[in-house]
């Protein structure tokens, strides 16, 4: 499905005509540029130059990049992606060829994207992540918040979105008219960096802002999803769950469900795991997740996979003391949550 130029800025226009869109960039985008800029400057400028210089780069060195990108402790914006190293690496003459397209200034933007699809495990979010840091954030950032954002504004069906690498020359357009169009409205330096921060509370909004304290467990919670996704398969607890993807690669976390997110999606053997993670469980938690397991039910990803039942899951660091009491209630009349303590082991090493 072609769209034109014209179109693009229409639905630009569309969305940031939206009130919620543009009370988030006012509210907390904005007041939050000084802090990140010498962030995302740091990444820039550790990254960028690397994958610019592919062709210098032995085979050694281009592994150790890819795996230390990857990593959000060293991206700073991205988590879940270094799943896909594994994949990434199998094929490293094709890897280098795929790289060395992505940041050539001289292949047009098409055929960057049809020359990542040759290269397995090279899905939207890794593809635009590379491409954004190689280019100092030319090009756009393009995950499922970026999609899911859109499919919740009712823009995705009209662009023709596949929830895939395909839908990348559209988005990049889609993106960087947004940012012109918030640069000249407020005269700060927003980009797609920041623009990508957006969606995230545009897919979970609140209508106030979060108390001093409440900020500080928002923050710790995600901390905990980031940490658990880039070690998932290594965390004692989760080896007989399965963290779902998109068909990229892509982990399914922070998705999208009436009045909410949910945190992850996972499976264990023919059930769909509804995954929450919390510094502090509480007894109004167990509501949440029962609704959100009800929710999910009747998307297409429950039915389209032709799981049995969905099963609840808690990852917490404290929890009050009648939640166990209640879980065991639930179990006895056939709704399944569990609840896992979310415990960091710290080893230290002489050099």
């Amino acid at each position: 499905m072609e769209v034109t130029l014209n179109e693009i800025e229409k639905v630009a226009n569309h969305i940031l005509s939206n009130p919620e869109v543009w009370s988030i960039i006012e509210r907390k985008i904005i007041p939050e540029i000084e802090k990140g800029v010498m962030e995302k400057k740091e990444v820039y400028s550790k990254f960028g130059e690397r994958f610019r210089k592919i062709a210098n780069l032995s085979d050694e060195e281009i592994e150790e990049l890819v795996r230390n990108f990857l990593k959000f402790e060293s991206n700073r914006h991205w988590t879940g992606l270094q799943r896909q190293v594994p994949n990434l690496l199998k094929d490293m003459k094709k890897l280098r060829e795929v790289l060395e397209a992505i940041a050539n200034d001289d292949i047009p933007l098409e055929e960057k994207v049809k020359k990542a699809k040759e290269l397995r495990g090279m899905g939207k979010a890794i593809f635009s992540a590379i491409l954004h840091v190689s280019s100092s954030g030319k090009y756009a950032i393009y995950n499922n918040k970026v999609y899911n954002s859109l499919e919740k504004l009712g823009i995705a069906k009209q662009l023709g979105l596949k929830q895939n690498i395909d839908d990348y020359p559209k988005i990049n357009a889609l993106v960087n008219a947004m940012v012109q169009k918030i640069r000249s409205k407020t005269g700060k330096e927003i980009g797609s960096w920041e623009l990508d921060r957006v969606w995230q509370y545009y897919l979970c909004p609140s209508p106030e802002l979060p108390e001093i304290g409440e900020e500080n467990i928002i923050q710790q919670e995600r901390e905990m999803r980031n940490l658990i996704l880039e070690n998932w398969d290594k965390i004692k607890g989760l080896e007989k769950i399965e963290l779902l993807t998109t068909e990229d690669g892509e982990p399914l976390a922070e998705y999208p469900i009436d009045g909410g997110r949910i945190d992850i999606l996972a499976k264990e053997n023919n059930s769909l795991v509804v995954i929450e993670l919390k510094v502090n469980l509480r007894t109004i938690d167990i509501g949440q997740i029962l609704k959100y397991m009800c929710k999910i039910k009747e998307r297409d990803i429950f039915k389209r996979n032709n799981f049995s039942d969905v099963k609840g899951l808690f990852i917490y660091q404290r929890e009050s003391e009648e939640i166990g009491s209640i879980l065991r209630w639930l179990r006895s009349r056939g709704i399944i949550i569990e609840k896992k303590k979310y415990i960091i082991n710290v080893e230290l090493k002489d050099e």
